[in-house]
């Protein structure tokens, strides 16, 4: 591979736009290497390259307009640890590029690549804003990827079930008290996204999505009130991890991007020094805010977050009527529910109560003992699932 250096003392200012290449674009890309220069790249200004791009420690670079990295085959691009300027940073092309940072510091990363993905080694930090809209960066294990702007809206994302530009690897973000922050991430599989909200107390969070989190926990919880937990999850870390609390959401995307049934799941949480699930939580109180979202309820801070499904739910089937017993038709957590809508018959097939906003509100003292028929509709977001039982009412006098 061919290597052209730019060798020239003192300041290059680039106002116009600029390809960087060698010549015809079926042809073996060249390598550029920028040493002993400050090269500076105007606001409204751009400059492309294709190829492999190593930006020496003697030289800088500040970029207050666009750099493109067009890969149209494999390339590497080096950055030396310096603030790299305001302006935005693109990675676009169909290959794969490998992203050397060295504690480095840009304005805006864009992730633009049909084809190709980006593989971040060492640290970067954005000072601007992450947009992601094609390709996936892959952060390795020993690498950074930081959004330092703390403003809610500096990640910006397809937020949808066919979202294919995600951050395989830890996302880290610097919050503010009372904002919502998303965190795009995934892995090999699929995108799936988690955001954290009311947050109490400023200062990072970093999250990690992991395939095989909860994979042997099924085996290890003991709990009657769980049917199955999925075996994926996500671990968050807050840096002030015994004062931060948020409330947490994240996808009911299952490791294929499928959306999960209408089964009623509930948030499962371990606190990070318990795992491997110890001492864990499930929060009932936690909802399906629509298809895509499971929304907690109960504010947590750093450790291991997962889905669990709930046990069928459990509704009374007998009530005593004697004045002294409980004799409401009463679905627990109610709060869970966006929507209950109920119908009640007698034994003889006629409707005798219905209620499409049902808040447990059906005294059965007001009716004749017997046996009567229900069919409940219960919305968790958009999804419904259906009940149908038998509730026996009996007087003692």
């Amino acid at each position: 591979m061919r290597l052209f250096n730019f060798l020239l003392a003192g300041l290059l200012v680039l106002t116009i736009g600029v390809y960087a290449d060698t010549g015809d674009l079926n042809e073996e890309k060249g390598g550029v290497k920028i040493q002993e220069l400050d090269l500076y790249v105007a606001e409204e200004s751009s400059i492309c390259f294709d190829g492999d791009v190593l930006l020496d420690e003697t030289a800088s670079l500040t970029n207050q307009g666009t750099v493109y990295f067009h890969a149209t085959s494999p390339a590497t691009v080096t950055f030396s640890g310096k603030h790299l300027g305001d302006g935005s940073f693109v990675f676009a092309g169909n290959s794969d590029i490998d992203l050397d940072g060295f504690g480095s510091s840009l304005g805006s990363f864009r992730m633009d690549k049909p084809e190709g993905d980006v593989f971040l080694n060492g640290d970067l930090f954005i000072h601007n804003s992450l947009a992601l809209t094609s390709g996936v960066v892959h952060v390795s294990n020993e690498s950074l990827f930081k959004i330092v702007n703390a403003a809610a809206d500096a990640v910006i994302f397809s937020n949808s079930a066919t979202n294919a530009s995600y951050v395989d690897g830890k996302l880290i973000r610097e919050v503010l008290p009372g904002d919502t922050y998303w965190f795009p991430v995934g892995d090999d599989y699929a995108f799936h996204p988690l955001f954290i909200s009311d947050v109490k107390n400023g200062g990072t969070v970093d999250v990690l999505f992991d395939g095989a989190l909860f994979a042997d926990a099924a085996s290890m919880i003991n709990d009657p009130n769980v049917r199955k937990i999925e075996p994926w999850g996500w671990q968050v870390f807050s840096e002030s991890s015994t004062q931060n609390r948020f409330i947490v959401g994240q996808s009911m995307f299952d490791a294929f991007q499928n959306i999960l049934g209408v089964d009623d799941y509930s948030m499962l949480y371990a606190r990070a020094d318990d795992f491997l699930f110890k001492d864990y939580s499930i929060d009932y109180e936690s909802r399906r805010v629509n298809d895509f979202y499971l929304l907690g309820n109960t504010k947590n801070s750093s450790g291991f977050y997962g889905q669990a499904c709930a046990s069928v739910l459990e509704l009374v089937n007998f009530i005593l009527l004697d004045g002294m017993s409980y004799s409401v038709f009463e679905v627990p957590n109610i709060s869970r529910y966006s929507q209950i809508e109920l119908e009640v018959y007698n034994r003889w097939g006629a409707m005798v109560y219905k209620n499409q906003n049902y808040q447990n509100d059906l005294d059965f003292a007001h009716y004749t003992p017997g046996t009567y028929y229900y069919q409940m509709t219960l919305w968790t977001g958009d999804s419904p699932f259906v009940v149908r039982n038998v509730v026996e009412v009996k007087s003692s006098k």
